[in-house]
């Protein structure tokens, strides 16, 4: 049974012997030492033997009980004391010795015996039968302070064995020892000499926790002469904390035990290279494993281990409750040694180091590295750049040029020290800086009493924008700064006015910043020659614009991102014009410095063009003269209408002072002002690029209500339509609707109503018409009904109808959307779900229904009544009626985007055929689907009279022009809705 429990490895019994001194009783003030001396000379003198190794110890010495536990198996003194600390447990320590010796020899105080693997004639067993040593021959060569010795002949071939297990015995090994302090180990050499190695602990006066490890060698190769001396210092941070053994965990050989420590070892610093990180992730169970965590610390623990201790006993509850507690051990000395504070007052970073990088550790220690990040990143541990100590999610990882230029406190980076450790402090939650942390420091306040302090703000802002232009784009693959956000912050360093000193100023629209440029006098002086006008320019510091340019890349990202601009005509002017105010000398010098514009725009580059164009400003009056203003435009999208001047019979004909909303009338002053007919035509060309039109758009309006339990009355309140003023034709049309289409019960159920709002002169046209004998009244309408055939075409031909989003705003259609939730369970998931339904328009319905259209003869038709006057629509039609009705501009309304959503090309109309029979394929320009829908006639003349026969014209063929009378169609597309 002995046999089967000795280790598997024979260099172990050297570990044994040494816990077996870690376990003794020493006098108080000795220094608690073991020594091992390997000789080349057995002093018991057998022919079988090869040396002998001795063990010393300045024990208390033996008692009785301890050699009666020796000549015994599994009835160790230790057995029943582990509450005390001793590591000893399965009480066959000592009998590890027999792997190298047969006869171990003992001599402690006044016991002097022997043992041996041979079996006793009267006992009938070896190994714990004692025999007298009367010669006390293990005593002989004991260091004098020294109570214990333990002389142990070695077997044939143990001797290179023992050696070695020697040499490897680490310093470490009595790292975790209590009462142990020093260990020595003595080889000697076939020359007389010898190699000596001491390992000594030794603890700070005032701080128990760091604990020196030095390591003393020395080789001699004969007696008395030294050869060489080495000696190594290892510092370490340990740490240990007590736990209560939890009442679920059960282990009879721990039973009674209330409490364990475990410990942790963190290695600081050593006096050899790399010493320290190699000793990183070893356990101990008090003496050394052949395990490793992983981890970036030593571990100490109770651990059960296997019969060769060398490894930990796995899937064991003990030993996982240990792990356990590995985590809140390690926090609490983390955090002890960080506030250990060095001469500079400033937390130790080293502790940093002891941060697990990863979670990659051996099975049985998965989780820990977990559980310390978890812990971790609860307190106030990570060092910020102004030194404090913060807790990781508000500290953010900054690059190391970021730190040169940031301010400090803006942001709570993480200290430059730190940032070999950021992936370990990644993993508390110290994140990265990203775009909105690098805007908060640009939007400080104190970034710009920072400037003001460099000596040399030049080179800080060169540096900024290379570190924005650059280092920005490869840190933040999808969270680049936008042009925008850049043109927010004061990033433009700028030539002072009042002094020498730089101004710092962010990007304002129409005060532009300029490069510096030798042609500002030569600038100044061809507007002033023109105009007697001047204003100060500013622009970028000379020096900074000179670093810049030994950069191309960096100019262009400045000129694009920041918008600074390189000085000319054109941008000079628009800095001059953004000075103007809404006086009548400010409007006066706007006119004109637009003339001067307007005649040169056409030799602009299209980036200056573009910046004209959005930022120029104008004088509106809104058709009031009185009220005149300079508008500022700034970039906006504004409605521009050309001045009433300008348009008499256009725009001022189709919308009345009501019905100007929104709109933005350019003031007369742009056709009084004294120009020449050609000057007044450049003038209006400039105008019509700022966006100014003469045929403005209609807007579009929309009503919204919600679902309600009755009617389809708005939900804010209970008038029905009266509250929504909808459209006579919206009303209409909701009406013909079925109730439950468009009203439901749901409150979340929301609608939305678009419409073209007919003009009020329209609807007046068809409800109150002017008298036949009103010849005023009924010129007035004609002018209306031309300048609205103006306004179709000018839809044709500019393609107005496209409104934001791409979405076509066809006059013509108007339309009810509405969304609603589903209720849960129906399968939607909560997603709004959407219907829509179309009707014509109010603007359609009335475009359809007025007399508003002039015709040759003097009056007013509907549009349904009226034919194209072309010579070939006359002579086809036999000008029976058409000579009354006939309308010379009638193919403007076909044409029209306002009258119809899908328009093909004009088609001309051939000369008809007299005979009505040959007529087979001539079909009327739009066969039944447009003629029938537009209401123009689609009869043939038949004997003075009208017979609406369309589908007869679809077979209807000329016998000798089959080919060229097909396409006949008067001009009006195929799907007009008039």
């Amino acid at each position: 049974m002995l046999s089967d429990s000795l280790y598997s490895k024979e260099s172990h019994f050297i570990l044994e012997l040494i816990q077996n001194a870690e376990d003794n009783q020493y006098e108080q003030g000795v220094e608690p030492t073991v020594k091992f001396v390997l000789s080349r000379r057995d002093p018991t003198n057998p022919s079988n033997t090869e040396g002998a190794l001795y063990v010393f110890n300045n024990e208390v010495g033996f008692a009785e009980k301890n050699v009666r536990a020796i000549c015994d198996i599994g009835n160790s003194t230790k057995k029943y004391e582990k509450s005390k600390g001793y590591i000893g447990e399965k009480g066959i320590g000592f009998k590890s010795v027999f792997v190298c010796s047969k006869t171990p020899y003992i001599s402690s105080r006044d016991f002097h015996f022997y043992l041996s693997e041979e079996e006793d004639p009267e006992a009938g067993f070896g190994y714990i039968i004692p025999y007298w040593d009367k010669h006390c021959i293990a005593s002989k060569n004991c260091p004098p302070g020294y109570q214990t010795s333990l002389l142990l002949p070695l077997k044939p071939g143990q001797r290179k064995m023992v050696r070695e297990s020697l040499l490897s015995l680490a310093p470490e090994t009595i790292l975790f020892l209590t009462k142990l302090q020093g260990l020595e180990i003595e080889l000697e050499n076939a020359a007389g000499g010898s190699e000596m190695r001491t390992f000594a602990l030794a603890k700070d006066e005032n701080n128990a926790n760091l604990v020196t490890l030095t390591t003393n060698c020395s080789v001699s190769y004969n007696a008395g002469a030294l050869e060489r001396r080495s000696e190594v210092r290892t510092d370490f941070w340990i740490g240990s904390k007590e736990f209560a053994v939890p009442f679920h965990v059960t282990e009879e050989k721990r039973a009674g035990i209330e409490s364990r420590v475990v410990s942790v070892a963190l290695p600081l610093k050593s006096s050899q290279p790399g010493h320290a990180e190699e000793l990183c992730g070893r356990v101990f169970a008090f003496l050394p494993t052949e395990e490793n965590s992983n981890l970036p610390f030593m571990v100490n623990a109770d651990f059960f281990l296997t019969a060769s201790r060398e490894s930990v006993q796995c899937q064991h509850p003990w030993n996982e409750w240990l792990r356990d507690c590995i985590a809140p051990c390690l926090e609490e000395n983390f955090l002890a040694l960080l506030s250990q504070q060095g001469g500079s007052r400033q937390p130790n970073t080293m502790a940093y180091s002891f941060i697990p990088e990863h979670t990659a550790q051996p099975r049985f220690f998965q989780g820990v590295a977990s559980d310390i990040y978890r812990r971790l990143a609860r307190h106030k541990c990570v060092l910020s750049d102004v030194n404090t100590l913060e807790l990781p999610s508000a500290v953010r990882i900054a690059p190391q040029k970021w730190l040169n230029l940031s301010i400090p406190g803006s942001v709570l980076h993480m200290a430059p020290e730190l940032l070999e450790y950021r992936r370990r402090l990644g993993r508390l939650g110290v994140g990265p800086m990203k775009k909105v942390h690098f805007l908060q420091c640009l939007a400080d306040v104190r970034f710009e009493q920072k400037v003001a302090k460099l000596r040399t703000p030049h080179q800080y802002f060169f540096e900024l924008y290379e570190f924005l232009a650059n280092y920005g784009r490869d840190l933040f693959d999808d969270d680049l700064f936008q042009k925008a956000e850049l043109k927010q912050m004061k990033l433009l360093l700028c030539k002072g006015t009042a002094g020498p000193a730089p101004v710092i100023r962010q990007f304002q629209v129409g005060r532009p910043v300029f490069f510096p440029s030798e042609d500002v006098s030569s600038i100044q002086q061809k507007l002033g020659v023109d105009l007697e006008i001047s204003t100060p320019i500013c622009m970028l510091t000379k020096i900074l614009y000179q670093k810049l340019c030994e950069r191309p890349s960096l100019l262009s990202w400045v000129c694009e991102n920041l918008e600074v601009q390189h000085l000319n005509v054109g941008s000079y002017a628009l800095q001059i014009s953004m000075e103007c105010g809404d006086d009548v000398k400010d409007r006066k010098m706007l006119l004109e410095l637009t003339a001067f514009i307007s005649k040169k725009f056409a030799q602009f580059q299209d980036f200056e063009k573009q910046e004209v164009r959005a930022n120029w400003p104008v004088v509106v009056s809104n058709g009031r003269p009185n009220d005149a203003r300079v508008l500022h435009r700034r970039g906006k999208d504004l409605r521009l209408v050309l001045p009433e001047a300008t348009c008499a019979e256009g725009w001022p004909l189709l919308f009345d002072r009501g019905e100007r909303s929104g709109m933005h009338i350019l003031a007369d002053e742009y056709k009084c002002q004294d120009f020449d007919d050609e000057m007044r035509a450049y003038v209006l060309s400039f105008l019509r690029e700022l966006g100014a039109t003469a045929h403005p758009e209609k807007v579009q309006e929309k009503k919204e209500w919600s679902g309600t339990s009755f009617g389809w009355a708005p939900s804010s309140s209970s008038g029905g339509k009266e509250a929504l003023d909808l459209s006579p034709t919206a009303c209409a049309w909701l009406d013909s609707q079925p109730e439950q289409d468009i009203v439901g019960t749901d409150p979340n159920k929301k609608y939305f109503l678009t419409d073209f709002r007919a003009w009020r002169w329209l609807r007046a046209a068809k409800e109150n018409p002017p008298a036949a004998d009103d010849v005023a009244a009924v010129e007035a309408l004609r002018r209306r009904g031309a300048a609205l055939l103006a306004w179709l075409e000018s839809k044709v031909k500019s393609k107005e109808g496209i409104g934001h989003n791409g979405y076509h705003l066809k006059l013509e259609n108007a339309g009810l959307v509405f969304y609603w939730r589903p209720e849960r369970g129906a399968g939607s998931k909560g997603q709004h779900k959407r219907m829509d339904r179309s009707f014509p328009s109010d603007f359609q319905h009335w475009l359809e229904a007025a007399p508003w259209v002039p015709t040759r003869a003097g009056g007013l038709a509907r549009p349904r009544d009226c034919f194209a006057d072309t010579q070939q629509a006359s002579r086809a039609l036999c000008s029976v009626a058409g000579s009354a009705y006939s309308v010379p501009d009638m193919h403007v309304l076909a044409d029209s985007a306002g009258l119809g959503a899908r328009l093909t090309a004009r088609r001309t109309v051939r000369p008809p055929v007299p005979d009505w029979r040959a007529w087979r394929t001539v079909r009327p320009p739009c066969l039944h689907c447009a003629w029938r829908t537009v209401g123009l006639r689609t009869g043939i003349p038949r004997g003075g009279r009208w017979a609406s026969v369309p589908d007869t014209w679809r077979t209807v063929r000329p016998p000798y022009l089959t080919g060229a009378w097909r396409t006949m169609r008067p001009p009006i597309a195929h799907d007009l809705h008039v």
